[in-house]
């Protein structure tokens, strides 16, 4: 086997946009720094033929104020591709190009990109880092991940995962058909995510105001908001149920929800509230279940995010301008931390975190970027580590308590009595049913809780590494029968 490696530039004066088709081999899009777009390849090949310019391959072009690339297939490139000699394409643009990628199976990531870009595949994977602009993303089959990534946002997706952390903007659309969608960490003044059968997961950090809205036929839809968080949400299902956690109806507490519902024309709707103003979300489905989680478990994950942005300010340290990126890091991991320790009343654990938090700054004030990171940024780990590991716990016996016997969570779920209702449920189940033969020996419901479950697992599973894409669009496939 060969490994024939491709270095080619071009000039980019003159226009704005770069448009890549890709039938080649995995493609990594990034950041040029020298103002030209710049394109590196390492390709595999089992039959090479002496005298074989590789280079032809890669075919440029412009039209307009866009720069063309078209990457063709290389045959002999096809055994080696899941094999150890596996290819790469790395295409880094100028800063503020617009850029627009499509393939059909080969992997697609985005790094560094700031300014407008449009991704399109059908059964290969898309992933972006650190990207921020307008981001339109169009997946069929394939898995998509986000992480660190702002702006306006247009995801369409068919039978794919997405799985989303720390994203924020102004708008974010997402339209799915089957696939989970899995939002961590959102922060969005304009939100829109509609599914028909995948579940929808969305933890939303704490916003002054907003519009968030969330519609799903057959899934669960699970949100969870900070426990600071005021918001009005209106939910309505036909079938489905709707159940809230954090707090009880008519408290004054933390939790301070307020609730009435009704029901008409056979559809349920309830509406959950507390404080004034804040987020106003609309949840809507047919025959999935609403979960509203508003206890605050997320203060967790906000202190977690930014014991991980810390490290990352840390670790790019090289010079006194970064170090200003250090220190506000310090302080915005110093308000999460401090935060989280306003809300908890006993005394043992507000000290455990203060004294954890102590260390941290310590650790940090003493850092000088002409030393090695790697040591300061180990303690801040073990450090953050062991704040997050007490917050859960924290979380975990406030959980306990409510859900011993005797302390009552306020909750709404579906009534059936209602002969209209009723007439409908047996009417949709029967169909169902009939639709999905293969759910024989479970009822509808059971075999939709069942799904939905196995969806998150295969999408964690993904998360994780432990499956691949392909993978898992098998698996998810088989659920849906």
């Amino acid at each position: 086997m060969k490994t024939a490696n491709i270095k080619l530039d071009y000039d980019f004066a003159g226009k704005d946009t770069v448009e890549i088709e890709n039938k080649m081999a995995p493609l990594h899009i990034g950041r040029s720094e020298s103002g030209q777009v710049e394109i590196r390849a390492e390709l595999s090949i089992h039959s090479f033929v002496p005298g074989t310019d590789m280079a032809e391959n890669f075919h440029v072009g412009e039209e307009g104020g866009t720069l063309k690339i078209y990457l063709e297939r290389i045959p002999e490139l096809a055994e080696s591709f899941m094999g150890t000699g596996r290819s790469q394409v790395w295409i880094r643009v100028p800063q503020g190009a617009a850029v627009i990628a499509k393939a059909d199976n080969l992997p697609i990531r985005a790094e560094g990109i700031a300014g407008s870009l449009a991704l399109h595949n059908e059964n290969g994977s898309l992933k972006l880092e650190d990207c921020e602009g307008h981001i339109h993303l169009k997946n069929e089959n394939g898995s998509t991940k986000l992480k660190t990534c702002s702006g306006d946002f247009k995801i369409r997706l068919e039978n794919g995962p997405l799985s989303a952390e720390k994203l924020s903007g102004a708008n974010l659309e997402v339209k799915s058909e089957n696939g989970p969608v899995k939002l961590r960490l959102a922060s969005f003044a304009r939100a829109k995510v509609s599914n028909e059968n995948g579940v929808i997961f969305y933890e939303s950090l704490p916003l002054d105001s907003g519009d968030l809205e969330f519609v799903n036929e057959n899934g669960v839809v699970k949100l969870v908001l900070a426990e600071e968080q005021n918001f009005e949400m209106t939910a309505e299902t036909s079938v489905g149920s709707i159940s809230v956690t954090g707090g009880s109806e008519g408290d004054s507490g933390a939790g301070g929800l307020k609730s009435r519902g009704e029901t008409e024309n056979g559809v349920r709707r309830e509406i959950i509230s507390r404080g004034e103003g804040g987020l106003k979300i609309s949840v809507r489905t047919e025959n999935g279940v609403i979960k509203l989680n508003a206890d605050g478990n997320n203060d967790m994950n906000f202190v977690k995010m930014k014991v991980n942005d810390l490290k990352g300010a840390i670790g790019n340290a090289v010079g006194e301008e970064d170090m200003e990126k250090v220190r506000a890091a310090l302080n915005s991991a110093t308000a999460a931390v401090e935060k989280a320790i306003g809300s908890i009343s006993e005394e043992k654990i507000k000290e455990k975190l203060s004294g954890a938090l102590g260390k941290l700054q310590k650790t940090v004030e003493g850092f000088d970027f002409k030393e090695t990171s790697d040591k300061v940024v180990k303690t801040v780990d073990q450090i953050g580590d062991e704040v997050t590991e007490t917050l859960k716990n924290v979380f975990r016996k406030a959980k306990d308590s409510d859900d011993r016997p005797g302390k009552e969570q306020f909750s709404g779920s579906e009534d059936y009595s209602e002969p209209g209702i009723l007439k409908e449920f047996i009417r949709k189940t029967v169909d169902a049913t009939i639709a999905k033969a293969q759910g024989k020996g479970l009822s509808d419901s059971e075999k939709q809780a069942v799904d939905e479950r196995s969806r998150v697992k295969i999408l964690e599973m993904l998360e994780s590494g432990k499956i691949t894409a392909e993978e898992a669009e098998r698996l998810l496939k088989a659920i849906d029968g």
